[in-house]
């Protein structure tokens, strides 16, 4: 290129028209790998469960949001090497080029304080979650009572004994609905049985009992090497601000 713009064959509107053109190509192409990420985040999820399982990818949600931004500030500065006679390289580039640092610097914010955190919950959970075969036996023991009296504070001293003897409030997806499934009993007698007998919605029970657990590592030397976040969302929440939340709630 550099040898016909020495020659006369280009001039510098032939350049500023090639590389606006090389420009916008890139972009589309930009586009079509992000829209394929996508696909493969939010419909191939079976691909990925080993990390769902410490990771609910929340954070993806908002590296979406930065990306489309900065996708959006790329084609505006692409539009406007095409439209505009005023604004032209590298001043149009100058927001794209700001967006896409603040950006590179969120990745590797999220990346390092992420990965303090996926280690430390991969050790607490081998430290603190009781292993299969013992579940099984308290779990069939415990559905046994339960099941015999569908009512009743005896009946509430079993459900809860089920689900503090098998850990259910480490599951960051527990619910009313799937817990009541499990113990064969109706949500609405599930939801009335703990909102008399522990005097309680069914969230506030559960959030209490993790924040037990939380609280009884916290004050474990063994485990003050650990830190706080990775102790909250090991013990079952699903986010900092709602362990926190919690945590002032019901200490």
């Amino acid at each position: 290129m550099i040898f016909m713009v020495q020659k006369g064959f280009l001039n510098e509107e032939h350049i500023l028209f090639y590389n606006a053109l090389e420009d916008a190509v890139t972009l589309l192409f930009s586009v079509f790998i992000f829209s394929q990420v996508l696909q493969v985040l939010f419909r191939h999820q079976h691909l990925y469960t080993s990390i769902l399982s410490f990771d609910d990818l929340k954070w993806v949600k908002k590296f979406v949001q930065l990306g489309g931004l900065i996708l959006i500030l790329w084609a505006i500065a692409v539009l406007l090497n095409f439209v505009s006679e005023t604004i032209k390289p590298p001043y149009n580039y100058y927001p794209l080029r700001l967006g896409t640092s603040i950006l590179i610097y969120w990745i590797g914010y999220q990346g390092f304080f992420r990965y303090v955190v996926l280690q430390d919950r991969i050790r607490l959970r081998r430290a603190i979650r009781k292993d299969e075969t013992s579940q099984k036996v308290i779990r069939q023991d415990s559905l046994q009572n339960i099941q015999k009296n569908a009512k009743g504070e005896s009946s509430f001293n079993d459900t809860d004994s089920y689900i503090v003897a098998n850990q259910k409030y480490l599951d960051p997806y527990l619910s009313l609905e799937n817990l009541s499934e499990e113990l064969e009993i109706g949500s609405s007698s599930l939801s009335k049985l703990i909102n008399i007998h522990a005097q309680n919605s069914f969230p506030d029970y559960i959030n209490a009992l993790r924040v037990k657990e939380a609280t009884k590592l916290l004050s474990d030397t063994n485990f003050s090497s650990y830190t706080i976040v990775a102790i909250g969302l090991e013990c079952g929440f699903g986010s900092k601000s709602t362990f926190y939340t919690a945590f002032k709630k019901f200490t």
